[in-house]
């Protein structure tokens, strides 16, 4: 991929397990264009989460510039903190939408 181009990634109702995440960060991080991710009720968790933002040393999450994880309510309050922790760092995300994933007070609290 070269020069200033932007990806948007649509993916409803597939289940996605950590090992897709995996290879959907690596893709993301040697790219190095801006990502527009839409996994709605992919069954993403924790894992998952972990395995998205981590490849590449945490490379993968500064080009997502939104991402919509509708529906995921397996990722519950556990994922939103690995979440929460990756936004801090994130240098592009400018939307996040988690309706009905399953988060608690304890997980709205460390995605904001």
């Amino acid at each position: 991929c070269m020069g200033d181009r932007e990806w948007t990634l649509e993916v409803f109702g597939v289940t996605m397990h950590p090992f897709d995440c995996y290879v959907l960060g690596y893709c993301i991080a040697n790219s190095r264009q801006p990502w527009n991710l839409i996994l709605q009720r992919c069954s993403i968790n924790k894992e998952c989460v972990k395995m998205l933002v981590m490849v590449e040393k945490g490379r993968a999450f500064h080009y997502i510039k939104t991402m919509d994880l509708y529906g995921n309510d397996e990722l519950g309050d556990e994922g939103a903190i690995v979440l929460g922790k990756m936004i801090i760092e994130n240098k592009v995300l400018t939307s996040l939408g988690l309706g009905v994933c399953g988060l608690g007070p304890k997980g709205l609290c460390e995605v904001c």
